[in-house]
């Protein structure tokens, strides 16, 4: 008799315990949604999108009203899996990240750039993505040319 009160006991102290828990992570919950919808209200789509993917969304936001739908572009970046991104996100236009050793540390000028390679590929655009070291976020019609 006296083992059924202790498992009793043991029992119901484990709900207190887990139910004090749960009331817990429910506060927490609660508390996380109520400061991300004060962040969140008062701005627009785009000024949200920016908040939840970073300042890539202005780069692929500027990026689809420049670049046209047929066009085809050089990406030029620091990092290959937003090569990946930028390449879902302007689609259909055509992204080449895999020449001119695109995962370099440095941009590169424009007379580094194989012209001839360009041409074959059609490629009218660049985008300089080297957000790690030099924070440099340019889309550049390949005529114009530039310099860095």
């Amino acid at each position: 008799m006296k083992e059924q009160k202790i498992k009793g006991i043991i029992i119901a102290l484990c709900l207190v315990v887990f139910f004090y828990k749960a009331l817990i992570f429910l506060f927490l919950q609660i508390k996380h949604d109520y400061d991300t919808f004060k962040k969140f209200s008062g701005l627009n789509d785009d000024q949200k999108r920016e908040l939840l993917i970073g300042d890539i969304y202005r780069l692929i936001h500027k990026g689809s009203l420049t670049i046209p739908e047929d066009s085809n572009i050089l990406l030029l970046t620091d990092d290959a899996n937003e090569g990946l991104y930028l390449s879902y996100h302007l689609y259909p236009r055509k992204l080449f990240f895999n020449k001119v050793n695109p995962i370099g540390q440095t941009p590169p000028d424009s007379d580094e750039l194989d012209r001839e390679w360009l041409k074959s590929k059609k490629i009218e655009w660049i985008i300089f993505r080297f957000s790690k070291k030099y924070n440099l976020n340019e889309i550049v019609k390949v005529d114009d040319g530039y310099k860095h």
